[in-house]
């Protein structure tokens, strides 16, 4: 659904659908619909996956870049491990700390993480990483 077509409804769901007489703009309405997907999106964040690569001889990754970052559920570390490998993580800020496994050897990281989700005009959610 797109914003435009969401908006609708939210007009035909608080009887505001006289085009010439609105009680809300649409600005008003965007902004509260914006706030509804920020509150959805604290609950229930956008599963994403994102690969980061590690620095040798480091267990710090910069995670700065995972755009709308709400939470990081887990690390694998390395990659393509079977069974996966799961790190144990900590976080301050912007910097991901891999606590648990072997220094990093400057190979790829997963980062499974949850982001804010968001509705553009089109209605399309941005795609994970």
């Amino acid at each position: 659904m797109n914003l435009a077509a969401m908006i609708a409804l939210v007009r035909k769901d608080l009887h505001d659908e006289d085009s010439g007489n609105y009680r809300w703009t649409d600005a008003e309405l965007t902004r509260h619909i914006g706030r509804a997907v920020g509150e959805v999106s604290e609950s229930l964040p956008l599963p994403c996956r994102a690969i980061l690569s590690t620095t040798s001889g480091s267990r710090d990754l910069d995670i700065s870049g995972l755009t709308g970052r709400v939470m990081v559920e887990a690390v694998e570390y390395p990659i393509g491990d079977s069974p996966p490998s799961y790190q144990q993580f900590s976080i301050w800020g912007d910097t991901l700390t891999i606590v648990s496994g072997s220094e990093a050897d400057g190979s790829n990281a997963y980062i499974y993480y949850g982001r804010l989700h968001t509705l553009d005009a089109g209605g399309n959610p941005p795609r994970p990483v």
